[in-house]
Parts: structure tokens; sequence; C-alpha cells
């Protein structure tokens, strides 16, 4: 989750340079380009490909292998299917793809997990998910 936000901004954050532009939005500028827009769209739509892939395919992204952590159905803790994957990657990076407000959005849905008593973010919430350990 962490490893995948930290990269969109980062990817988000280079287009945005490489275009002349500041997508993080530190200064505001109203005409933003449309050019910048399909960028940040385009960027978007990897990083939650790689999350969807990796959550399904491989039980969880590069971060969570490294910890032993997996993403599992909340029901029955099995493997999760490629729309739940979807929905908790679109939950968590899509507001990104808002103008100035969408990085603290998405901030503060990866950092729900810490503050739920369950410790499922609001992501986890809308797909269904959990997040475990990795059995040895």
């Amino acid at each position: 989750m962490v490893t995948a936000w930290l990269v969109a901004i980062v990817l988000i954050e280079l287009e945005g340079r490489l275009l002349g532009g500041d997508p993080l939005g530190r200064r505001p500028d109203p005409l933003v380009g449309v050019g910048e827009g399909r960028a940040r769209l385009v960027l978007l739509a990897i990083v939650v490909l790689y999350e969807v892939v990796d959550s399904v395919w491989i039980r969880g992204t590069l971060g969570k292998r490294m910890l032993g952590l997996r993403v599992v159905d909340a029901a029955d803790l099995g493997r999760i299917g490629l729309a739940t994957s979807a929905l908790r990657a679109v939950v968590l990076l899509g507001p990104l793809a808002i103008p100035y407000v969408g990085g603290w959005i998405s901030l503060a849905v990866a950092l729900s997990s810490t503050i739920l008593p369950d410790r499922r973010g609001l992501h986890d919430l809308a797909a269904g998910t959990v997040v475990v350990e990795q059995r040895a």
C-alpha cells in the first residue's frame, strides 16, 4: 500500500516536472494542461495496475512481501479476485487523479489503517479485504 502510494506520488511529481507543471499543487495553476492531465492518468493507471496484479497473483506488493504480509479476502481469508483488488486499488490510489487535494485524500485513506481498531484501511473496508501475516 505505502510502496504503491509512494511510487505514484514520485511518478506524478516527475511527470509534472517533465511537462513544466506542478502536479502536487504547491503553486496553484488554474490552467492545468490537458496533456498533463492525461499523463497523470496514464501514470496512475500504471500504479493501479501494479497494485492489482501483485495483489491478485502474488497476494501482495513488493513492500508487503518484504514484510511477510499478504492481502486476503476478509470473509474466508482466501485469495482475492481481480475486481476486489481493482476496487481496493482505486479507493486507495484513485484520489491521486484529483489535482491539488488528491494526494491528501489518498494519504488519509492509506493512514486510516493505522487509526481504525481492526487495522483495516478504508480501501480494505470498501473491498472486503484484510492484510495478514504470511504463514511460513
